[in-house]
Formats: structure tokens, sequence, C-alpha cells
């Protein structure tokens, strides 16, 4: 578990030294490099006993090599994946090199979006990993990469561009296909957050729920490998429930101080975030296909850029540092307890 949490005060120490104001352009453009190739790298040098799903991907892949084959045509992933698997064995037949490909695209993404929607990079990239959402793709792999093209839908749903959000929501399908039904939350994520949006959030997620409970039974999209997560057991999910919704709380008192500009963003995440405690809440309560919880992950990420804004809207420097420590002290505790249960993480191991 020590080099994950190396790996987050590493992280967090270079993005916050990389957006320090008097930094000299091309220093914090080194640094940044840094940053990235050390996700990238962390992520893509890992051991195949890390990560539950990371030996099928393996598998899988030096199945390609064996046939002599570049493009996974028998395959039962979706095309992104197979279109980046088959760059990988344009590159290389060592499976490392596959795992830094998708890594890197993943990271690409992720960092994008932090970029253009995150009120502080560095928070935001903080709570990237320590919430995490860094660490979920080195597990689920095609939805890992789904999240981090997803999120880049974002910016079109704040402003209100259901054609550029349907384009970035069906992009991000073509890695993962669950990610297609996020084209169902555009008009409850646009509503103005009232009492009101709360009603038809909560009425007509936990209606839709049953609906997509049904879909995903049918069309068996939930098949991948997901047997060591704690979602896969009543606990696991009742705790997962409890602390989004503690969240969903939480910022939802924060919003009264709410800087003006931030202040429909801000709205926007709050409401990803209620859904997304919403569907958790649903599966543990109802016991509806379990699945069902993995949904929640496009939505509860809106956490990411809820904290920065929260953070920056304190009034003072006093408060935003106690703040920063409450942030770093869950993220923290957070972080060791999703490491120990999800996924085979720990050891971490390099290949």
């Amino acid at each position: 578990m020590i080099p994950y949490f190396l790996h987050l005060a590493w992280t967090t120490l270079l993005a916050f030294w990389a957006e320090r104001r008097a930094m000299p352009r091309f220093a914090a453009i080194a640094l940044a490099g840094i940053l990235i190739l050390s996700l990238v790298l962390f992520a893509g040098l890992r051991a195949v006993p890390v990560g539950a799903d990371t030996i099928a991907y393996v598998n899988r892949y030096e199945y390609l090599v064996g046939n002599g084959l570049v493009w996974d045509a028998d395959g039962t992933a979706e095309v992104g994946h197979k279109l980046l698997f088959a760059i990988a064995r344009l590159l290389s037949d060592d499976w490392s090199v596959a795992l830094i490909v998708t890594s890197a695209f993943a990271i690409f993404f992720y960092l994008r979006a932090i970029t253009r929607l995150a009120a502080s990079r560095a928070i935001a990239i903080f709570t990237f990993i320590a919430f995490g959402y860094f660490v979920f793709h080195m597990n689920g792999l095609r939805q890992g990469i789904a999240l981090a093209v997803y999120l880049n839908a974002l910016p079109a749903l704040i402003a209100g561009r259901p054609g550029r959000y349907a384009f970035w929501a069906i992009l991000a399908s073509c890695f993962h296909i669950t990610a297609i039904f996020t084209l169902l939350a555009y008009p409850l994520l646009r509503e103005r957050f009232s009492a009101r949006a709360i009603f038809l959030l909560l009425t007509i997620g936990a209606v839709a729920l049953i609906g997509l409970d049904a879909v995903f039974g049918l069309a068996g999209l939930a098949n991948e490998r997901y047997e060591s997560y704690a979602e896969r057991t009543e606990t696991g999910g009742a705790l997962l429930a409890l602390f989004y919704g503690t969240m969903s709380v939480f910022f939802i008192v924060m919003r009264p101080i709410i800087r003006p500009q931030w202040a429909r963003a801000y709205d926007v995440f709050l409401l990803m975030l209620v859904l997304g405690a919403t569907i958790h809440a649903m599966v543990s309560a109802t016991g509806i296909y379990i699945e069902i919880s993995r949904m929640a992950l496009y939505f509860h990420a809106g956490m990411i850029f809820l904290w920065p804004i929260a953070i920056l809207s304190l009034p003072d420097r006093r408060s935003r540092a106690y703040m920063l420590l409450v942030m770093a002290a869950l993220g923290g505790a957070f972080y060791f307890v999703y490491l120990r249960e999800i996924g085979n993480l720990i050891p971490y191991q390099t290949a």
C-alpha cells in the first residue's frame, strides 16, 4: 500500500508546484510532463496480479500476439478498446506496452477534463487519485477509459449543448457500452439545483434504474470479472451508498457560499453526485442487479470537481487551509479502504 500513498503524495506535490503562478512557463510544462509520466507509468507498468481484470487483458493481448493478429476480430470488447490494443500491437508484442497505451489514453482524457473544468487542477488531481478514480482503471480498464472520455462531456452539459454532450457520451460507449446510458441523465442534470430537482432526480432515477435492471440482465452488459470488488457485497454497497450520500449532504450544505462564477458548474456536479449516491442506495436497498452500481461511477465522479470549487469559495486563507486538511484526511482514509477492499490492488508490483 505504501507505493500508492507515495505516488499520491508525489503527484499532488507536483500538481501544486506546477500550479504556482510565479512558475516560469517552461518549468511548468516540464513539471506537467513529469506529472503525466508519473500517472501513466505507475498504471502502465503494473504487474499482472495488480488489478482484478489485468490478467484477462494481458491474456487477450498474448492471444493476439500468439496468433499474429493485430485486430481482435472475434473478441467481445468494444471497438475503442480493440483499437487501442491494435495500436499497441503495431508498437510491440510486449503486453506492458498495451497497458501503457491504454493508461496513456485514459490519463490524457482525465487530465483534459480536469484542465478544462477544475477550479484548481492540483486539488482535482488529489481528489481524482484519493477517491479511487485513478486506480479504478487499473481494475475495470474499459470502464475506466469510458469514464475518462465521458468527463469531457461535462463542459457541454454545463453549457447546455446536447449535441456535443451526446458526442462524448457515444464516444465513451465505444470503450464501455454502459456509458451510453449517460444520455438519459442529460435532462435531469440540466435542472437548476432545488428541492424539485432533487425530487425529480430521486424519483425518475429510481424508476430508470428499475428499467435498466431488466436491460442489463437481458443484454448481458455486466460480464466482466468484478468478483473481488466491494460492490459485490451488501456491506460494501451500503458503505459506498452511505459515503456518497454523506458527501452529497456536505456539498449541499456548502452550496450557499459558492462563488457566482462557479455556481452553475457546481450545481451540475452536485446533481451528478446525488444521482451517483441514489444509484448506490437503490442497489443496496432493493437488491436489483448489482452491476447497476457501476453506472454510479459516471456520476459521482462529479466529486472530483466539487472539492476545488468548495474550497476556493471559502472566504479566507485559514478556512481554506482547514478544509484542505479535512479533504486530505478524508481522501487518505477513503484511499486506504479502497485499496484494501477493491480489485486486488495490493501489493503493488511492477512488471
